[in-house]
């Protein structure tokens, strides 16, 4: 995430690392409502994901922009990647 996007409350998210990688071995649990994004060019979730009444996101890509609206994640926007991207719920 950029500066200027932060200052700019966007959540837009892009890396320059294809080898990088999200993966959870373990339990995330969101708050009532809540959500959890994973987003790498690579995303595995090996553990337990749990976001009651809520939105769990994985998304793999080179940019990935998440819209939340009070405190909710309402949609996900996943640029096309030129690298090879993976995401993989076990």
């Amino acid at each position: 995430m950029t500066a200027s996007d932060f200052m700019a409350g966007k959540s837009t998210f892009a890396g320059g690392n294809a080898d990088a990688s999200v993966i959870n071995q373990g339990t995330l649990q969101a708050a009532l409502g809540g959500y959890i994004a994973l987003l790498a060019p690579q995303v595995r979730n090996e553990g337990v994901i749990v976001a009651r009444s809520g939105t769990v996101a994985m998304a793999a890509g080179e940019a990935v922009t998440l819209n939340v609206t009070n405190q909710s994640l309402v949609s996900v926007q996943v640029e096309k990647a030129d690298i090879d991207t993976l995401v993989e719920n076990k």
